[in-house]
């Protein structure tokens, strides 16, 4: 319902999913700042600190200035998922507390474990409600803000940071993290690429997937629960769970099984 609101609203941040898919690279020194963003996101729910809140603005500059695909493409998905985020907990608060409650202490078990970062889109539903709230607290946040996401045009007041690579550390949880998840993501492909039960035959032209926890992985993709293609102009629902070896960005070769 939330996201009806954000279109009738005319807000023009919704993220390219499926060219993310293949652009967004997972880097260990990224995904460490944003660790360290999600502790300080973390302690200003606690208690707003200024000076915390302005750290926050510093690491997220220099991630906007150092990895700008990557941090566009997750301050976008903050700006749409996260923001209905926090609608539904602001909503939870209203009515019923102990849920309320509750809904913070999932966000707070996945914030600062490297393992939930992965797809980063699901993670930044809770960082962007987490970022919305420490905003609204610095009174630099409003649903109706001409430009977004909100957080692109604070930074824009912060000067540009330099000499701070010698000072980034690489997290040891998120290294090992980010290897899983891409070990992870090559067992699935040739799980299903040695089992070798083709669904589908392309060329055919993608139409969309199940983007909510989708993996690229050498060219090839994977969704759950089911894809759409176009076959003749007309959009078609294929069900199941499939890795997906693409021609290119979007166009299907091949739609295996997904083996479990």
């Amino acid at each position: 319902m939330f996201h009806a609101f954000q279109m009738v609203q005319g807000w023009e941040c919704w993220a390219r999913e499926l060219e993310a898919l293949y652009k967004y690279q997972y880097n260990a020194e990224n995904l460490s700042i944003k660790l360290n963003e999600n502790v300080l996101l973390l302690e200003l729910l606690k208690e707003f600190n200024e000076a915390k809140y302005h750290e926050l603005m510093r690491l997220r500059k220099y991630r906007s200035e150092k990895f700008p695909y990557e941090f566009s493409y997750e301050t976008k998905v903050e700006a749409i998922e996260g923001s209905a985020t926090y609608v539904e907990w602001q909503a939870l608060k209203q009515l019923d507390m102990d849920s309320a409650d509750s809904f913070v202490e999932k966000m707070e078990k996945v914030m600062t474990q490297p393992e939930y970062f992965f797809p980063i889109r699901i993670s930044s539903y809770n960082t962007g409600a987490l970022l919305i709230y420490a905003m609204h607290c610095a009174e630099e946040y409003s649903f109706t803000a001409k430009e977004r996401p909100v957080i692109v045009s604070l930074l824009k007041n912060i000067p540009s940071l330099q000499n701070m690579d010698d000072k980034i550390m690489i997290d040891a949880e998120v290294d090992k993290a980010l290897k899983v998840f891409t070990e992870e993501s090559k067992s699935i492909v040739e799980a299903a690429l040695s089992h070798n039960e083709v669904a589908l035959k392309g060329p055919l032209e993608l139409d969309g997937l199940n983007i909510y926890d989708a993996r690229c992985y050498n060219g090839y993709l994977t969704s759950r629960i089911g894809l759409r293609y176009k076959e003749n102009g007309e959009s078609k629902l294929f069900m199941g769970d499939y890795v997906i070896r693409m021609k290119d960005e979007r166009t299907i070769d091949t739609v295996y099984k997904w083996v479990s």
